[in-house]
């Protein structure tokens, strides 16, 4: 187990020494197969990350992947979760106030949010929708830790299409569209955002990061 495991933070620390250190991530392999016959690959292999980590802010290529999941941590999965949260409490079909309640679509809050007899067939349907969201912004997430950005770029123009589809439904069945505010906020922060990282990326000339896979096979061996 700890031998697996030793390889698996061997791995993740060349990811991090990025190609302009691939010396010394070389060298870090080298020393590898000495330390696992001595009988503490775990406590080297948590070492060259430290040391790894510690490198990251001094070179490009380590400020960037920093960034990327710096936006992935602080910014991405927290408005996930948050529109999560919301869908799972019962908005967009209540008042933003009542946004966190324990099951709304139980009680009386719900009425202040446009739903009646007539329109309650629909609330299934846009409460997947808002779901949707949530989970458009979990993948935008891994394109960004993968800088696919043509990719994350069409999970942009997807999750501007769903958020028109929401505000029209709620506008024509609840004569309200303001539930597509919320989403409508993070998409737009959540552009510009991408956006300056994928140009400050492109900018930098982007370079392929060590191939996991093949230090994978390295450490196999």
């Amino acid at each position: 187990m700890s031998g697996t495991l030793s390889k698996l933070i061997m791995v993740i620390a060349i990811s991090c020494l990025g190609v302009s250190r691939r010396e010394w991530a070389l060298a870090m392999l080298a020393e590898f197969k000495p330390a696992t016959e001595a009988g503490h690959p775990l406590s080297y292999s948590l070492a060259c990350l430290v040391a790894a980590l510690r490198e990251m802010p001094k070179h490009q290529e380590g400020r960037r992947m920093l960034a990327r999941y710096g936006l992935v941590l602080t910014l991405l999965l927290p408005f996930a979760a948050m529109l999560l949260a919301g869908a799972l409490a019962g908005y967009p079909f209540i008042d933003l106030p009542d946004l966190f309640a324990v099951h709304p679509h139980a009680v009386s809050s719900w009425m202040p949010g446009g739903v009646n007899g007539s329109n309650r067939f629909s609330i299934q349907t846009l409460t997947v929708l808002f779901l949707l969201l949530s989970a458009r912004h979990v993948l935008v997430a891994w394109f960004v830790v993968e800088r696919e950005w043509a990719r994350a770029g069409a999970a942009q123009r997807f999750g501007a299409a769903m958020i028109t589809t929401l505000a029209l439904f709620t506008g024509v069945l609840m004569r309200e569209a303001t539930s597509a505010i919320l989403p409508s906020v993070t998409l737009a922060i959540e552009l510009l955002a991408v956006t300056a990282l994928a140009a400050w990326h492109d900018g930098a000339g982007d370079q392929n990061e060590p191939d996991r896979e093949n230090v994978q096979n390295y450490l196999a061996n």
